[in-house]
């Protein structure tokens, strides 16, 4: 018995919470039941889709409309409906992620490209590492890492160039690496070298200020000695502090 086919099911609309004021009805997606995205409509009935979500439909299920089951053939939106959907305003789909922006919805969709909040999917087919687009590592491109990235390219080198290419490719990544791996050994040498010398600094620093304290408190505290059968201390030196001939008893 045959498996039945995966199918991906993707969101192409817009949510309606993300819009500052209720949406008709009429442009709600029948697919996604979501506020259409590049909305679209059937020529029949006028019924909107979001374009991304039309085209998946009729490619997978039948190219007919979900509502008047005609035949499907899809046109632009009419102008009246075209300026009511244009009208909107509402929040960046990313605001969850911590996106701020709001805007038309034809600001929106330029925004969407360009926004530092969209999350994105590692390149790498190895990975499955989801991160922010202001959090990557390497500009302009989608990846979680430098490792990410070298397995990325090599993947799309492989079937596609010679053996002597992709152990060029692969050398390289070699030596880059143990650039990488020396300039930080030595960073990490440097910085604890440095540690050793402003501990030794700080330290010597410190019994300096001891050094001084004790010899303070030598001049002002005098154990004494007996001097012919009697205590005495050093009462006859201008430093001393409180120092006098004591009898013993």
């Amino acid at each position: 018995m045959k498996g039945k086919k995966k199918v991906e099911f993707v969101i192409y609309g817009l949510h309606p919470a993300l819009f500052c004021s209720e949406v008709d009805n009429y442009f709600i997606c029948p697919i996604c039941y979501f506020v259409a995205s590049d909305p679209v409509s059937c020529k029949t009935c006028e019924q909107i889709y979001c374009e991304g979500c039309i085209d998946r439909y009729s490619k997978i299920k039948e190219n007919k409309c979900r509502v008047c089951k005609f035949d499907l053939e899809i046109t632009p939106l009419r102008k009246f409906p075209r300026k009511v959907y244009e009208s909107f305003f509402l929040y960046c789909p990313n605001f969850n992620y911590g996106c701020r922006f709001e805007g038309g919805i034809k600001e929106i969709h330029e925004h969407k490209s360009v926004c530092d909040f969209k999350k994105l999917n590692c390149a790498n087919p190895l990975c499955a590492h989801n991160f922010l687009s202001k959090d990557r590592p390497i500009p302009d491109a989608d990846v979680c890492s430098i490792q990410c990235l070298e397995t990325f390219q090599l993947s799309e080198l492989l079937g596609k160039t010679g053996r002597v290419e992709i152990s060029k490719f692969f050398w390289k990544c070699l030596q880059n690496h143990r650039e990488h791996y020396e300039e930080t050994i030595e960073k990490e040498f440097l910085d604890i070298t440095s540690g050793k010398n402003t501990a030794k600094t700080e330290m010597e620093g410190e019994l300096k200020e001891l050094e001084d304290y004790f010899e303070d408190v030598k001049w002002h505290i005098h154990l004494g000695k007996y001097v012919n059968e009697a205590w005495t201390c050093c009462q006859e030196k201008k430093d001393a502090i409180g120092c006098s001939l004591l009898q013993r008893p």
